[in-house]
């Protein structure tokens, strides 16, 4: 999925819309192309209704012709006059049947008009007799009956999914139908019966046939009607005066056919009354064939207006909904690509070390979240970036006091080295005045006086340098107490690194640059500490040293004070001259010996102030690569702090002034 990573989320939009589009129009036009089926299957049904129409037309003049051609041709002569009319009749029939006849449907078609006319040329010329004449007539209705099956399937009639269409469609064009050649057979077959006055059992028997499938044909024809006028109330309003009709006309010629010729013990009913009556069911049942299949034609009509309705409302309502749904997405994909661009260019400037620029969330969705996150991000960085830069400027005032005192305390140094020279010249002058008290006896006095005035100038010198010593130690110190603060500073200054460092790994890919400013500061805190805690351990090494050296010089101070003791006396009691002197020898011995490790000491202090200097030297350099390293942000309002900050950084990068070497040892 990395390439779906690559993609803008302009382009991922569109995709996206691309997928919406597709899934909305497939199935759409599958609905569109099932639609266009029923569509189709509608039409077929409504350009079959003339077709039907014309075949019932056909065969309603046909089963007439039949049944008059019946009873001409046993002997009525008024039937003969009727079916002469009744010839030309069928014959417009077929003529207009044949015009609305398809391709399918005419191979079928033309041998039934071919019979046709070879059997009105026989019944006319009266070369066959009744029955054959009725026979034949019936092959020709059984192929006129097959033919309008095949009209059904053509225009598929017989596969309607709509009840009240369905049934009309079955009990017009099948039981219907059936239900007119049963009672037409009935209704010829007995014309002729009746004209003839007799029937035998076996036509008693046919007769019966007939008249048992007749009721049947018509009890299924009015149970599918009266279905379909309960699934449509329209049906209902238009069929049932006409279905109600058909049920008397029906009922009155069925018991003329039972009473008047199947149970009848003799044939008297009159031929042409029994032939009306016949011929008023059948025409009733073919005017509801036609009244139920003009109904038929406009519910088909409808349906298929109703199918491109939906078809249009549907079609409407996914085109609004597209186009709502596009103009959505178009608002949507603009407002997020440009909230998107906002966070990018915020994390940009942040990245960049600008963080003057101001996030504004908007909405409360996950982008207006993000936002909400970069902008307490970017203020935690503010307050953060301050934090350290304020620390930096800490740790660059704390280094410049820490060099400052490196400096104080070389310069100490010097002075205490120059005060042990001078104490080891007045060492000197005293070792050479016991010596020479032995060979001068008699300037005893005059020495012991110069002896006592130098001996409180030693001790004024002792004094100092114990004064000395004792600064040198509260130095310490304070450097000591300096070193805890810079490391203490530097602590806080990991920490915040390490809290920016985490915020940059959460920000992901816009906080990297950030995350490696977090990290480099991290490491000058680091290095920071680490120089800290090396001067902390020379400071504590030092300071250490300076108490021994404080105590030795506190007992110098001493062993001066006796000294000029001891002189006062020898200026009072000079009898104890050699007595003093060889006090004075022991004690100058003792000096010599305190002076030689007070000179060792300054040796070491002179090295350690070195290494402080060095140390003091390396933590200004890093303040100052932290100042620069900070001062790489800007925050708001801050051009002048900025400023201010790369100054004394340039301030602090500057090399250190050399520290003045330490004084060779007088040992």
């Amino acid at each position: 999925m990395n390439w779906l990573a690559n993609l803008r989320f302009s382009r991922k939009f569109a995709l996206l819309g691309l997928l919406a589009g597709i899934a909305t129009a497939l199935p759409f036009l599958l609905y569109l192309r099932a639609a266009q089926r029923d569509l189709d299957f509608a039409a077929d049904q409504q350009a079959g209704i003339p077709v039907m129409t014309a075949l019932y037309e056909v065969l309603r003049t046909t089963q007439e012709h039949r049944g008059l051609s019946n009873t001409a041709l046993a002997g009525n002569e008024k039937a003969a006059a009727a079916r002469h009319a009744k010839e030309a009749e069928v014959q417009a029939s077929l003529d207009a049947a044949g015009q609305l006849m398809s391709g399918a449907l005419r191979p079928a078609w033309q041998p039934l008009t071919a019979q046709w006319q070879a059997l009105a040329g026989e019944v006319r010329q009266a070369r066959v007799d009744a029955g054959t004449a009725f026979a034949r007539h019936t092959a020709l209705i059984d192929g006129l009956l097959q033919l309008l099956a095949q009209a059904r399937d053509a225009y598929r009639w017989t596969l309607d999914p709509e009840p009240h269409t369905f049934n009309t469609m079955t009990a017009t064009a099948i039981d219907g139908v059936r239900f007119t050649e049963y009672l037409g057979q009935l209704r010829g077959m007995g014309a002729r019966l009746l004209t003839q006055g007799q029937a035998s059992t076996q036509e008693r028997l046919q007769m019966h046939a007939l008249l048992v499938h007749a009721r049947d044909s018509h009890a299924r024809t009015v149970e599918g009607l009266e279905r379909a006028m309960a699934a449509h109330p329209d049906y209902r309003q238009a069929l049932a005066p006409q279905l109600q009709a058909l049920k008397t006309e029906v009922g009155a010629a069925l018991a003329l056919a039972l009473n008047e010729i199947v149970e009848a013990p003799a044939l008297g009913y009159d031929a042409n009354a029994y032939f009306d009556a016949g011929t008023r069911a059948i025409r009733r049942q073919f005017e509801l064939n036609r009244h139920a299949t003009e109904l038929l034609g406009a519910s088909l009509g409808e349906r298929r207006r109703a199918l491109r309705r939906d078809a249009a409302l549907l079609a409407g309502t996914v085109l609004a909904f597209a186009l709502a749904c596009g103009g959505f997405a178009f608002v949507f994909a603009r407002s997020t690509v440009g909230r998107l661009h906002q966070a990018r260019l915020a994390a940009d400037a942040v990245a960049q070390g600008d963080l003057r620029s101001r996030i504004e969330p908007a909405g409360k969705d996950e982008l207006g979240q993000l936002m909400g996150a970069l902008r307490a991000m970017q203020d935690n960085l503010v307050h953060m970036v301050a934090q350290v830069r304020a620390n930096a400027d800490s740790l660059a005032t704390a280094s410049q006091q820490i060099a400052a005192g490196a400096h104080d305390l070389s310069t100490r140094t010097e002075q205490q080295a120059s005060s042990l020279e001078e104490t080891a010249a007045s060492m000197e002058q005293l070792t050479g005045t016991v010596a020479q008290n032995a060979n001068h006896a008699g300037q005893a006095d005059r020495l012991a006086q110069d002896t006592a005035t130098l001996a409180q100038q030693s001790g004024e010198t002792v004094g100092r340098m114990v004064q000395t010593m004792q600064d040198i130690q509260r130095g310490s110190h304070q450097m000591a107490d300096i070193i805890g603060a810079i490391d203490d500073i530097a602590f806080q200054t990991n920490l915040l690194a390490l809290n920016a460092a985490v915020e940059a790994a959460r920000a992901g890919e816009q906080g990297r640059g950030f995350g490696v400013v977090a990290g480099e500061v991290r490491r000058l805190a680091q290095r920071s500490a680490s120089a800290a805690q090396e001067i902390k351990a020379l400071i504590a090494d030092s300071s250490r040293r300076i108490e021994a050296g404080t105590s030795l010089a506190e007992q110098a101070g001493t062993t001066m004070q006796d000294m000029v003791g001891a002189i006062q006396r020898v200026s009072q009691i000079v009898e104890q001259i050699s007595i003093a002197c060889r006090e004075q020898s022991a004690g100058i011995a003792q000096v010599n010996q305190a002076v030689a490790h007070m000179d060792e000491n300054t040796q070491q202090n002179a090295a350690l102030v070195e290494e402080s200097a060095a140390a003091a030297e390396s933590l200004r350099t890093q303040a100052a690569q932290l100042a620069a390293a900070v001062g790489t942000f800007r925050l708001p309002d801050d051009a002048a702090a900025v400023q201010a900050g790369a100054d004394r950084a340039a301030l602090m990068a500057r090399p250190a002034a050399a520290m003045p070497a330490a004084r060779p040892s007088i040992a």
